[in-house]
């Protein structure tokens, strides 16, 4: 069930939502996202995982949103479209390993994309986004680089429909538990 403080940090998440939505700077608008997403996967994590450490590994919680999202046909209509060419834009930057995986990210979405492996796709799109966050975060990006703004852009506008379907999810979700 919602509490008053839940129902503000989704309100919250939303106008950080609504505040990228005018933001002309690629950088500007992913952050802005991104806090947005913080803010509904931090909820999500605490409410279906109640007795794990809030001081938890973030990237986990980022990843663990899955579970909410993975049923989404319109998700996963557009994941399956920009697969290709957002392995293609991996090829140029440094979002390419999961912690100690010997694997790339990129590999594992071109695997994923040939085994038609919708569940494997959004893992590995969920740690590919939190990883150019990182990259992001710790300065690792090139603020005047045409592809870097490209990829921004095109993670942004993944965001905007991973935020949609998680708030509009979660929202339904509580709406069924009040039933």
């Amino acid at each position: 069930m919602l509490t008053f403080v839940d129902n503000q940090v989704l309100e919250r998440a939303k106008q950080w939502q609504e505040k990228a939505n005018h933001q002309n700077n690629s950088f500007d608008r992913f952050i802005s996202l991104w806090i947005a997403y913080n803010m509904v996967y931090g909820l999500y994590s605490k409410k279906e995982y109640p007795n794990k450490s809030p001081m938890e590994n973030d990237s986990g919680k980022a990843i663990r949103i899955k579970k909410l999202i993975r049923d989404s046909e319109p998700l996963k209509q557009h994941i399956i479209q920009i697969t290709p060419e957002f392995a293609e834009m991996l090829n140029i930057f440094r979002e390419e390993y999961w912690k100690k995986d010997i694997i790339s990210l990129r590999e594992h979405l071109l695997n994923a994309s040939k085994k038609r492996s919708y569940e494997h796709l959004l893992d590995t799109i969920l740690k590919l986004l939190y990883k150019i966050r990182c990259n992001l975060f710790h300065g690792q990006k090139e603020l005047i680089s045409t592809p870097q703004n490209r990829l921004l852009e095109f993670c942004s506008n993944l965001l905007v429909i991973i935020l949609d379907e998680s708030i509009n999810r979660f929202c339904a979700c509580e709406q069924v538990a009040r039933a």
